[in-house]
C-alpha cells in the first residue's frame, strides 16, 4: 500500500451493539502526513482507529486504503505495511522478539532496530533474559506503564511499515519516551 485513506460517510458500531460512535466521518488522509485527531474522551477516537486498521468493518459508509475498503485486504499482504499501537497494550503469549516482530518471522537486526528506535534496547537487555523474556497472560514477568508502552511502539515501527496508526501512544511515556516517539514521527 501507498497509503492513502479514503473515508466516506463512515459509520463504526462496536460489536455487541446497536448504536454507532461515529457516524457521517468523511476524510482523505494523504501519505507522508502526519493527522491528528483530538476529542474528548468517549468521542470515537479509538473506534476510528480500529476501524483504520480494519479491525472493524464499516455499518455504514467506507474506510478505503489506496482504494481498497480495508476489511477487504488480506491480513498477511497488508500486516507488514500497518503499525499499529492500541491504547490498550497487551502483548502475545511468545517472547519479546517475537512481540516486536508481531509472531511472524523474526529479524534480529530489525527487531533491535525497531527497539533502538522506541528507546527500549537497553531495557530489554536488562530484562531477566533480555529479548527471548517470556510475555503475555502466562509470562510472571511484570514490566511498567511506559515500559509496555514503548515495547508497543518498537512492535507497530518493526521493520518501517508505511502507515502507522497511534491510538493515545503516550499515554504512559515519560519524557524520553516522548523523545523518541516525536523522533519516530519525525521520520
Amino acid at each position: 500500500p501507498k497509503g492513502h485513506y479514503s473515508i466516506e460517510d463512515l459509520a463504526l458500531t462496536p460489536p455487541g451493539h446497536s448504536k454507532p460512535v461515529l457516524e457521517g466521518l468523511n476524510a482523505t488522509l494523504l501519505p507522508g502526513t502526519i493527522t491528528a485527531v483530538v476529542g474528548p474522551m468517549g468521542s470515537g477516537k479509538s473506534s476510528l482507529a480500529r476501524g483504520l486498521v480494519g479491525i472493524w468493518t464499516p455499518s455504514e459508509g467506507s474506510v478505503r486504503l489506496d482504494g481498497v475498503e480495508i476489511s477487504t485486504w488480506n491480513r498477511d499482504e497488508v500486516g507488514g505495511h500497518l503499525g499499529y499501537v492500541s491504547q490498550d497494550v497487551g502483548f502475545f503469549e511468545g517472547t519479546v522478539a517475537q512481540n516486536i516482530a508481531r509472531l511472524g518471522e523474526v529479524d534480529s537486526d530489525e527487531v533491535v532496530k525497531a527497539a533502538q528506535r522506541a528507546g527500549m534496547h537497553e531495557v530489554i537487555l536488562k530484562f531477566p533474559k533480555g529479548y527471548d523474556t517470556l510475555l503475555g497472560e502466562s509470562s510472571a514477568f511484570v514490566m511498567s506503564g511506559g515500559q509496555k508502552q514503548r515495547l508497543s511502539i518498537a512492535r507497530a515501527v518493526y521493520k518501517t511499515p508505511k502507515i502507522l496508526i497511534l491510538d493515545e501512544p503516550n499515554s504512559a511515556l515519560d519524557d524520553e519516551g516522548g523523545q523518541s516517539l516525536r523522533a519516530i514521527l519525525k521520520k
